[in-house]
């Protein structure tokens, strides 16, 4: 039996964890993209969406944005 599915709303990348397996990205209430995590959190898509130099690095199952 599969497990129940979870929506977590967040602007924290920080926040998604390994158990996470699809991420959507929105951006002035519109679908920007959506996939995996590591499909989804690169530094186009994050620097798209905070309009500001940014890039998301996995270590130790744990997503961090670095921002500049």
């Amino acid at each position: 039996k599969a497990a129940p599915a979870i929506i977590l709303v967040t602007h924290h990348i920080e926040e998604v964890g390994p158990w996470i397996n699809r991420v959507l990205l929105l951006k002035q209430g519109k679908v920007m993209t959506e996939g995996s995590p590591k499909k989804v959190f690169t530094s186009k898509n994050l620097t798209q969406l905070f309009d500001f130099p940014c890039k998301a690095k996995y270590t130790a199952a744990r997503w961090t944005l670095v921002m500049g």
